[in-house]
């Protein structure tokens, strides 16, 4: 009976490396092919689809910077869910507590106009790290004390976080100067009825 030999332990060390490299590498080319041959169907070049792609991302300095300021938040969401998944918890709810911070951070921006630079930033980030944290806080509560599924939790809890957010980007706001109705019941989804 044949028996086969292993590999030489440098080998072995080599590949399981090279494997943590070579299957994201793979996972992209596919995805550009399988791209490609959708783009090919609706009767386009790919190559210059995917050379306007990269212009648009990479073409000068203010698309890197833009590019840049789109992925940071990304980013860092994804590092969120990474050490909660390292921890053994799957929070699926990442993208509404960005959403959540976004909406917290902008509204301390605009709220507290007068700070200076230095003060107006470190508050904002800390009003977006609050508001995120407050809405994990809810699928937390019900993991620890109900033994509720997180990944149901948090997943659904997305679909409020972000509905909200919409919903605030559609009410009218108060205009600095300008005398309209405008308490805090407003900014949990009831508007005044004497407001435009």
């Amino acid at each position: 009976m044949y028996t086969r030999k292993p590999l030489p332990a440098w080998i072995s060390k080599f590949l399981d490396k090279s494997l943590n490299i070579l299957i994201p590498v793979l996972a992209i080319l596919a995805a550009f092919f399988v791209s490609g041959l959708l783009i090919l169907a609706w009767g386009s070049n790919p190559l210059e689809a995917y050379a306007a792609l990269f212009s648009g991302a990479f073409g000068s300095l203010n698309a890197i910077a833009t590019t840049l300021t789109r992925l940071t938040p990304l980013v860092f969401t994804g590092l969120a869910v990474a050490y909660g998944y390292r921890s053994g918890f799957f929070n699926v709810g990442a993208e509404g507590q960005l959403f959540m911070g976004g909406l917290a951070a902008t509204w301390v921006a605009v709220t507290f106009t007068e700070l200076p630079g230095i003060l107006l930033i470190p508050l904002s980030m800390l009003a977006a790290a609050a508001a995120g944290s407050m809405l994990a806080l809810i699928p937390g509560y019900l993991k620890a004390s109900r033994g509720f599924n997180e990944v149901l939790t948090t997943l659904l809890i997305n679909y409020i976080a972000i509905q909200y957010f919409e919903w605030t980007l559609r009410i009218d706001h108060p205009t600095k100067g300008v005398d309209q109705t405008w308490t805090p019941v407003n900014w949990f989804g009831i508007k005044d009825a004497s407001q435009q």
